[in-house]
């Protein structure tokens, strides 16, 4: 009799156990693809935050292509690269010329989206270039990018 009741018990927390994985299972899956559904309708609240403090307007995803953008950034900085080497370049082409590199390196090296590269990488090679231009000419940087697609 005993043996009987240690069997079904073991039974039923074998049962239990499996529908609890199965439900947790079914619970982390649709998390993920709500997540994923409210990337893809525009951009992340953290691309937002960053664009509203920089005082720019952020795109949605897939508003350009890889393809289509690096060309037009490479050659924009093949034409800063006179001023750069003879150093008679000014700290807002430097740090333009900065800021389109990382957006470059950013969407042909590591596949980041051309939308989420031109917010972030904004901020971070002012930072970089340790704040050489004001924060309210930032604004003209990033438009400049954006004009060259």
């Amino acid at each position: 009799m005993q043996s009987f009741a240690n069997q079904t018990k073991a039974s039923v927390s074998r049962l239990f156990g499996g529908a609890f994985l199965v439900v947790m299972f079914m619970l982390l899956g649709s998390m993920d693809a709500s997540a994923q559904e409210r990337a893809a309708t525009g951009v992340g609240s953290r691309i937002q935050l960053m664009a509203d403090k920089l005082g720019v307007t952020p795109y949605a995803h897939s508003t350009w292509s890889e393809g289509d953008v690096a060309p037009a950034i490479l050659q924009a900085m093949n034409a800063m690269q006179g001023s750069i080497a003879d150093g008679s370049a000014g700290a807002t082409t430097m740090v333009t010329y900065l800021y389109y590199s990382r957006v470059y390196g950013l969407i042909t090296q590591y596949d980041v989206a051309v939308e989420v590269a031109i917010v972030t990488e904004l901020f971070e090679a002012n930072s970089t270039a340790k704040g050489t231009v004001p924060q309210n000419q930032l604004p003209a940087i990033y438009n400049s990018m954006i004009n060259l697609f």
